[in-house]
């Protein structure tokens, strides 16, 4: 392993944090998962993740505008994966949690949702 890697390695290694209520802290407690608040790297290493995720995926993930192909939409540690048919929503996240769990990572099923494009143009539209 590179020195970098190791590096990197060592810097999410052993995280904690504490609370502060006005002017007192709580003790220090143990994270172990999400993505590090205020780091800079975090963000970086989870859109990595997820491009590796994502490439890993069916080929037929993702839709095309124009001349574009797009895969996903990921920003901090949230994620969007765009596809054509909504049909393949569940073997798409189902393959998705699969290729992810070897970095560490595991969809949140309460959180995970699925939009088809209408939807969100009638929201747009009504608003």
């Amino acid at each position: 392993m590179s020195q970098k890697a190791h590096l990197t390695e060592d810097f999410h290694t052993h995280t904690g944090a504490t609370v502060r209520i006005c002017n007192k802290f709580s003790h220090r407690f143990s994270t172990t998962s999400g993505v590090r608040q205020g780091c800079v790297l975090a963000p970086v290493l989870f859109l990595v993740a997820i491009d590796w995720i994502v490439g890993h995926l069916a080929t037929d993930v993702g839709i095309t505008v124009g001349l574009f192909h797009f895969t996903d939409l990921a920003f901090a540690d949230d994620a969007a994966i765009l596809m054509s048919d909504q049909l393949q929503a569940d073997s798409v996240l189902q393959s998705f949690n699969a290729f992810a769990a070897p970095l560490g990572l595991k969809l949140s099923w309460p959180k995970t949702n699925s939009k088809t494009w209408m939807q969100v143009t009638r929201r747009q539209q009504s608003s």
